[in-house]
């Protein structure tokens, strides 16, 4: 779901319920799961074309300028559960992205 959110209400009110993980940018996400890797195995077998749109669109949704950081990710866990959630840096867990901020 893309929305504008308020994180910091957001995470406030469900601490209480679940075990919150981020929120991260869009960005950190992505790289974190591994869409670099992806992308170089997508261009392995592409054309040029393909590879320079390859680039362009890993640009753009990973780039802190464009909708890397635009867009936030956060995740939710059971509280009774110390789950290990992919594309969350536990260190980065609520430090990455301001709480207020929107995306």
């Amino acid at each position: 779901i893309t929305a504008h959110v308020d994180f910091g209400t957001f995470k406030t009110v469900a601490e209480s319920q679940v075990r919150v993980h981020g929120p991260v940018t869009q960005g950190s996400f992505l790289t974190a799961l591994g869409i670099g890797t992806r992308a170089e195995s997508l261009k392995a077998e592409a054309t040029d074309r393909q590879k320079k749109d390859i680039d362009q669109a890993l640009h753009r949704l990973t780039a802190l300028q464009e909708m890397g950081g635009l867009f936030k990710v956060m995740g939710v866990t059971p509280k009774d559960k110390r789950l290990s959630v992919s594309g969350f840096n536990e260190k980065e867990i609520n430090h990455e992205v301001s709480d207020n901020g929107a995306g």
